[in-house]
């Protein structure tokens, strides 16, 4: 028997390394205008600029959590891989785009059966 957990395992990875991520992209800019050490004159384009980045950051980590939950549900193929590339920016998540790659079979076949089974109906 095939083993199908491929998907699976690279959605768990893809969980951890976005809850990661997201929790660097709610702290980090927290961290950075809180900081004692840091300029004592922090002009309003610094503040604008770290509170961007760290937004972009947020998003992207929970972009990464949802790709990981679509994975584990074997469900959008193709969110799942990006959700997996973006989790490889992390060397962590190189196995994740690996087991994705490697899990699209996976994918397709509840896929294709929920199709055939929605149109069968249709035709009675």
């Amino acid at each position: 028997m095939e083993n199908n957990r491929k998907s699976v395992d690279a959605g768990i990875i893809d969980i951890i390394i976005g809850l990661i991520i997201t929790a660097i992209g709610m702290m980090g800019p927290l961290v950075l205008l809180t900081d004692n050490n840091s300029k004592p004159q922090a002009g309003a384009g610094d503040i604008f600029l770290i509170i961007f980045c760290g937004t972009i950051i947020l998003f992207l980590g929970l972009f990464i959590v949802y790709g990981g939950e679509m994975a584990m549900k074997r469900r959008r193929w193709g969110l799942a891989l990006a959700a997996s590339i973006c989790a490889s920016l992390v060397v962590f998540g190189i196995p994740s785009l690996i087991l994705t790659i490697l899990s699209k079979k996976e994918f397709g076949v509840k896929e294709v059966t929920r199709k055939l089974s929605t149109h069968k109906s249709a035709i009675h």
